[in-house]
């Protein structure tokens, strides 16, 4: 059982960032789930530093950053961590963004919600495809050791 999950969360704007932590925490709390634990980026340039530094169960990003785009770093990520749970938070949404940000390796989309139910399909989410990432990685090497 996975007890924390670390994420990468690549946000310019620190109330949006401080409020889903505050309510994923709350989540995890409430159902006495894995715990997140959150690196914040407010950059591309910055969460690529983190990437460089760090190890990471998922990333959360945002898609409009600064004068970038989120799919500008996705594109570079995929090319260091081709598997890792990369979902997508954005206020920006339609479905135009979100089949760029499936085009280019997303592993799940968001539309900013902090409503009933928005959050918690958020958390459920990254619990879920960081689990899944974990158990492949593990099924790898044991297969590398036989």
């Amino acid at each position: 059982m996975v007890d924390r999950v670390h994420v990468l969360h690549l946000e310019d704007d620190n109330d949006d960032a401080e409020l889903y932590h505050l309510l994923l925490a709350r989540i995890a709390d409430q159902y006495d789930g894995p715990h997140l634990e959150f690196t914040l980026a407010s950059s591309v340039d910055e969460a690529m530093r983190h990437v460089e530094e760090q190890d990471f169960d998922a990333v959360l990003c945002d898609y409009q950053v600064g004068g970038e785009t989120g799919i500008e770093f996705l594109e570079w990520f995929r090319q260091r961590h081709a598997h890792l749970p990369f979902i997508f938070l954005t206020g920006h949404g339609d479905e135009m963004v979100a089949r760029e940000a499936f085009m280019g390796g997303a592993t799940d989309y968001f539309v900013k919600d902090t409503g009933l139910m928005g959050p918690e399909r958020l958390y459920n989410a990254l619990i879920h495809h960081a689990k899944n990432h974990e158990n492949g990685r593990r099924k790898k090497m044991f297969k590398d050791t036989l």
